[in-house]
Formats: C-alpha cells, sequence, structure tokens
C-alpha cells in the first residue's frame, strides 16, 4: 500500500472508529433549512469574489448564512494549512486542487460513499474528477475547472494564408516551417513564431502543455500498480517506443534550430507576452488567462479554439486545472462542512460559482447547455475533455519536468535517457 493510500484509508479509519460520521441525505441547494453551524473555507480564489458568491446565494439557501472565506496567497498556503491543522485553528473546508491531491491526502477527511457512491460521482462530474475518488471514499466534491486552450492570432493566420487553426499536432509540422506561421529575419533570428514548443523557463506551462502530450500519446505518467502509486512514463505500449519519448521529441524538436520546425528559443519573450505583443502565432494557455490577454491588448484580433490531438487516436484530450471543496480533517463542525459542501456544489451554486470565477463548470448537467457566448463555448467543449494525473508534489515535478525538457533541448541528453531520469525522479517524488 502507498503513503497515498496509507493516509487516505487511515484517515477515513480514524474519523469512522471515532465516532464521527457523515450522514447522508442532507440535500443540496434551497433543501432542508436545518442550522448547520459556522464553516470555515480557505482557499487561493479572491476573497471579496466569493464572498460575494456566498452571500448572494444565501438568499435563497440560509444554511449557507455562517459560512465565511478565507483568501491565503498560494505561496504561503501550504504552511498556512498545515500550520492551522497543526494548531487546532484550520478550516472545516479547504479548495483542493488536482495537483495537490496527493500531498493533501492526510489533511482530507473523505466523504463515504455512503454519502455520494462513486457511481453518482461519476454520473454528476466530468471525467478528471475522479482523480478525487480514493479507496475509502471521495477526496473532494469537484466545483469548477480551468481547461487549456489554444488561442491563435488571426490576423498572422490570414496573412500566411492559414484558414483556421490546426486539429491535430502533426498539423505544426508544416505551419512551423520558415516561410508559412514561422518566420526569420535576415541574420537567421526568429520573427514569428508558430507556436511555442520546445523550452521550459519562458513557456509558462511547459510542465502541464509536455503532460497533456504526453497523455495525448498514450503515457500515463503515474498509476496504481498493486496499490502502489508509481511513474509510468517509460511504460511502452506494445513493442513501440514509449509515448513519453514520443511527446518529449515532438515537444523539443521545435527549439532545434537543426530541424526544419524550429520555432522557439529562451531568448525569445514569455509565451503570452509574445502572443499578446503579435509575434506568437499560437498560444497554448488556460481559458482563465483571456481577460488578461485583452486587458494587456484590446487590439489583438485573436480567437480560441480546441487544443490539438494527437491523429488516429480515440482519446480527445485537454489539461484541466480542477478545483474541490475538500472536507478538512481539523474540522470541529464536519456534519455541517459536508452540508456546504453538497449545497456549493450542487447545479444552482456551482453554475454561480462558474460565472464569478470565470472559470468552466464541471457538473455534467451544467455543461449539457452549451453557451451562447462563442469563448465559453469553447471553454465548455474543453472542459469536458479535461484530464490531469496524481501530481506527488507540484513543486518538485516542475523541477523533473524542467530538467527533462532542458537536457534534451541542450543536447545533454537523449530522449529515452531524459525521460528515464524523469521517470526515476517521479518514484522519488511518490515515496517522500
Amino acid at each position: 500500500m502507498s503513503g497515498f493510500q496509507i493516509a487516505v484509508t487511515g484517515v477515513f479509519i480514524f474519523f469512522t472508529v471515532g465516532g464521527v460520521l457523515l450522514f447522508a441525505g442532507v440535500g443540496g441547494f434551497g433543501g432542508d433549512d436545518s442550522a448547520v453551524g459556522a464553516v470555515e473555507i480557505w482557499g487561493t480564489y479572491n476573497e471579496e469574489t466569493v464572498r460575494e458568491a456566498i452571500k448572494q446565494l444565501s438568499y435563497d439557501e440560509s444554511r449557507l448564512d455562517e459560512v465565511t472565506y478565507r483568501q491565503i496567497d498560494p505561496r504561503f498556503f501550504d504552511d498556512t494549512l498545515v500550520e492551522g491543522l497543526a494548531s487546532g485553528k484550520g478550516p472545516d473546508l479547504f479548495f483542493l486542487h488536482q495537483a495537490a491531491i496527493v500531498r493533501y491526502a492526510d489533511k482530507v477527511l473523505p466523504i463515504s460513499y455512503k454519502t455520494m457512491s462513486a457511481r453518482e460521482f461519476r454520473n454528476t462530474f466530468i471525467e478528471e474528477g475522479e482523480l478525487y475518488l480514493g479507496d475509502e471514499g471521495v477526496l473532494g466534491l469537484p466545483l469548477v475547472v480551468d481547461p487549456m486552450i489554444m488561442y491563435w492570432n488571426r490576423t498572422l493566420y490570414g496573412n500566411r494564408g492559414v484558414s483556421r487553426p490546426p486539429q491535430y499536432w502533426d498539423e505544426f509540422l508544416t505551419l512551423a516551417e520558415h516561410g508559412s506561421l514561422t518566420s526569420r529575419n535576415q541574420d537567421g533570428t526568429l520573427s514569428t513564431s508558430a507556436l511555442a514548443l520546445g523550452e521550459y523557463r519562458n513557456i509558462a506551462h511547459a510542465k502541464e502543455l509536455l503532460s497533456l502530450i504526453m497523455m495525448q500519446a498514450g503515457a500515463s505518467i503515474v498509476g496504481w500498480e498493486e496499490g502502489t502509486l508509481v511513474p509510468q512514463l517509460v511504460t511502452a505500449l506494445s513493442n513501440e517506443q514509449s509515448p513519453a519519448d514520443n511527446a518529449l521529441r515532438f515537444y523539443t524538436d521545435f527549439a532545434n534550430p537543426a530541424k526544419t520546425v524550429y520555432s522557439w528559443n529562451r531568448s525569445l519573450p514569455e509565451a503570452q507576452a509574445a502572443f499578446v505583443g503579435g509575434t506568437l502565432a499560437t498560444y497554448f494557455g488556460f481559458a482563465s488567462e483571456i481577460n488578461l490577454i485583452r486587458q494587456q491588448n484590446p487590439n489583438l484580433n485573436f480567437d480560441v479554439a480546441l487544443m490539438p490531438q494527437v491523429r488516429e487516436s480515440a482519446l480527445r484530450a485537454s489539461f484541466g486545472n480542477m478545483a474541490a471543496l475538500a472536507l478538512s480533517r481539523g474540522s470541529v463542525n464536519q456534519n455541517g462542512a459536508l452540508t456546504i459542501a453538497l449545497i456549493l456544489t450542487s447545479r444552482e451554486a456551482s453554475a454561480r460559482f462558474s460565472e464569478v470565477l470565470n472559470l468552466s463548470p464541471v457538473r455534467r448537467d451544467l455543461l449539457q447547455t452549451r453557451p451562447a457566448d462563442p469563448f465559453r463555448a469553447i471553454f465548455a467543449d474543453a472542459a469536458l475533455q479535461s484530464k490531469g494525473w496524481l501530481d506527488p508534489s507540484a513543486k518538485d515535478t516542475e523541477v523533473i519536468f524542467q530538467n527533462m525538457i532542458e537536457s534534451v533541448a541542450s543536447g545533454r541528453a537523449r530522449v529515452s535517457e531524459a525521460v528515464n531520469t524523469a521517470d526515476s525522479e517521479l518514484r522519488n517524488a511518490l515515496i517522500r
């Protein structure tokens, strides 16, 4: 049994044996109006925005009257949560992002499958939400997701005679060639780039982007083997090359000056800044970035599309940054916290939070109705395609992915060597 499973199982057994039974049938939005007591929520979302959303919802749901929210700087969230739980002054609920599920497993009180069955969970939430399904219960109730999408500069595409953004990654093999969406100055330096791939330091979402390409290619990154969470980067399909190898080679080729697809290097501006400045034709970012892009350049002629896919693959995937409401093991009002978590992830409340946080909903019933706004329609489709993986430590894996990318981009290691090293480092991170 892995450390992750031990933590989750141990916490569940402790609170069940201790006589704290989470009950079913507490109802959704606008249900039983019996008092639930004070419930405090911690997270990194804007305090004013979340408080106003809860206030508006409380007009029709009196059980939200005693709910408070505390915003914590993302840089200090880990330490603040640990200190709060140790001192007995922690939250009743907190926003648990998918990248922190493993790290926070021992801080979460799982919701019994008697309260919400795995079948009900799957029917309610998008597929990425299943990362929150533990051996002994639900580790968090999904609320919103921020899917990765493709931003494309319509002017640059149109000027080069390209009518639409690529649907498949292999289309970039032509679009990235010199004279198409990528162009160079007389001295050979890049003047415009088809896309930002191949490096780490000036691509803000390099880990998520490479993770997505790997998953689309068939790599799991991590997975369960005999009850233990282990790295799976070096797992090959049949006798073929590892899909992680193929993904890393594809990714880094775009930063290799010897390749015809050379379109990016670390001396260029950060990818989002290059897109806003009009020198990057295609930017892979998250849906939540759209307002910032508009603010930075109101005259930028751009549109959005779903992330490119691997041709001939049945899988259609984007990367999603998901947030769920998790019950804190240090809560002194666990029944009240559960009630509030179920209320806030109900259809009505989820729709409200999606709107005020400018993120996509994760409930299938909300995604059934296609938004009229053309941008939100793409975000909704991307949300349904969202995927993720159980990250042992976001901080550690950022370093692992950086080393994997830069060792190949600099020529220090072959692709297979870089993937093998990353696999070993992931194993160590999972053990810690």
